[in-house]
């Protein structure tokens, strides 16, 4: 929401209406879906030319390329890619290997515990609001 639309007075609030923020709301929502779309498309693009770069510096035998605007460096770095996930935990549990994890806990599975009435050591409830805006 622009700026500009949001003047609070400090004891009334925002001076827009209802209808006002609902529509803003709806605009920057199409606008931030349109922009996905566009995002999705660059990094199609953005593959693709790397993919070619990648090919071009094989060919050549090169590792970093130049034009007058910028330099181009082909670079390689090791990273995990999971064959067996049962492989994996059963490794961290046995070696209390946590830090191999990323530090996130999965909200969907921490809802089915809390409803099923179990509590987890270390985490506790949190009432994240939002406001759901549905298109007529």
């Amino acid at each position: 929401m622009s700026n500009s639309m949001l003047k609070e007075d400090e004891t009334a609030g925002p001076s827009l209406t209802p209808g006002q923020i609902i529509e803003e709301m709806v605009a920057i929502r199409d606008e931030k879906a349109a922009l996905a779309v566009r995002t999705k498309e660059l990094n199609e693009q953005w593959s693709a030319l790397e993919a070619a770069m990648m090919a071009l510096g094989d060919s050549l035998g090169m590792k970093r390329m130049s034009s007058d605007l910028a330099t181009a460096s082909i670079t390689t770095e090791i990273v995990p890619m999971v064959d067996d996930w049962d492989a994996v935990y059963a490794h961290i549990l046995e070696n209390d290997a946590c830090y191999l994890l990323q530090r996130r806990v999965s909200t969907a599975a921490y809802r089915e515990l809390q409803d099923a009435g179990i509590e987890i050591p270390g985490l506790s409830p949190y009432e994240k609001r939002k406001v759901s805006i549905r298109k007529k």
